[in-house]
C-alpha cells in the first residue's frame, strides 16, 4: 500500500499515488510538512525489481521468451502452447471467400444476401 506522508492519502496502486503527488493543487500537510519532491523521490527509490517469481513448486525465470519453441518453466509437467496453432477458417457459402472469424463471415454473408 502506498501512502502520502503529507495528508494520509492511501492507495493500492503506485500510479494513483503518483497522480496524487502530481496534482495542480497540492495536498495540505496534515500529518507531516514534507515537500512533494521528497515524496516523489521516496516513491521512485522504493522500486522493487522481481528477479524470480515462485508459484508453488514452479520457478519462473524473468528472461523467458514466449515465442521460442524450447521454453522451460522449471517443471517438466508444464507445457507451452506453440504459436503455430492452426486457425479455423470460415468460408462464405455464396462466393467461397475465406474469413478468420465467424462473425466476419456472417457480416459478409448478410451483405451478399441483401
Amino acid at each position: 500500500m502506498f501512502t502520502c506522508e503529507r495528508c494520509g492519502y492511501c492507495s493500492l496502486y503506485k500510479g494513483n499515488i503518483k497522480n496524487h503527488l502530481n496534482r495542480k493543487i497540492i495536498c495540505k500537510p496534515l500529518l507531516k510538512d514534507i515537500s512533494i519532491e521528497e515524496l516523489k523521490a521516496k516513491i521512485n527509490k522504493n522500486r522493487k525489481l522481481i528477479k524470480n517469481v515462485s508459484i508453488g513448486s514452479m520457478d519462473v525465470s524473468p528472461n523467458v521468451s514466449i515465442g521460442s519453441p524450447n521454453v522451460s518453466i522449471g517443471s517438466p509437467n508444464v507445457s507451452i502452447v506453440s504459436p503455430n496453432v492452426s486457425i479455423e477458417n470460415y468460408k462464405c457459402r455464396f462466393c467461397s471467400k475465406i474469413f478468420k472469424h465467424r462473425q466476419s463471415r456472417h457480416r459478409h454473408e448478410l451483405g451478399v444476401v441483401l
